[in-house]
């Protein structure tokens, strides 16, 4: 695994220098998302002011490269201007600065912060379904059933945000619990959205 991490890792570095995007591997177990306040995370790509990926590596290899390979897939979706990552910035609207606003306290209508929540949720199902695909593209030795699972932990995340108005603690793929009583096969978008008063309980092990 070591040496298929530091090849992707190597590979990314080449492709981030030929795109004009900044990277940031820090030996740390989290980093602050750009412009979000307090929202920490192990990983992101942004591409505004400067397309930046970023991923922590104070954990063991198959972690951050699990992680690493999703951030890569938003940046494909960005490199490839596809409409899902543009919808993003929709109409002068940028719904994860919006999203964050409103986990942050900041008031919106329902319509609008839901609106923020699924357009984000839909950039996260295509990202998690490029990333099994680069997975199996590249051979690289992550069991595909246990991480889509572990996907699919945090695609449910984002309806069970409409509930709590709250980011997680806890990642959920780290709840084996939560991971237990997920599909091992990708849903369609409007099966996200369907949160049983049982599965929101569970995720209540996200918050501390």
């Amino acid at each position: 695994m070591e040496t298929y991490a530091n090849n992707f890792l190597d590979s990314l570095k080449y492709q981030c220098t030929k795109n004009g995007i900044k990277y940031l591997f820090p030996q740390t177990k989290e980093v602050s998302f750009p412009g979000s306040g307090n929202i920490k995370c192990s990983g992101y790509f942004d591409d505004d002011p400067i397309p930046t990926i970023a991923c922590t590596l104070d954990k063991p290899t198959e972690d951050w490269l699990e992680i690493l390979i999703h951030e890569t897939c938003h940046m494909d979706q960005w490199i490839e201007n596809i409409e899902l990552w543009n919808n993003i910035k929709k109409d002068g609207i940028d719904c994860s600065v919006c999203m964050d606003d409103w986990l942050n306290g900041k008031d919106f209508t329902k319509e609008e912060y839901t609106h923020f929540i699924r357009t984000m949720q839909l950039v996260e199902i295509d990202c998690e379904k490029r990333s099994v695909d680069k997975i199996i593209d590249l051979n690289i030795p992550i069991e595909l059933d246990g991480y889509i699972k572990r996907a699919n932990s945090y695609l449910f995340f984002y309806s069970v945000m409409l509930e709590t108005r709250k980011w997680c603690d806890i990642a959920p793929y780290k709840i084996k619990e939560i991971v237990d009583m997920m599909p091992n096969h990708f849903l369609t978008p409007d099966e996200y959205k369907n949160i049983n008063e049982d599965l929101l309980k569970l995720y209540q092990k996200t918050y501390n």
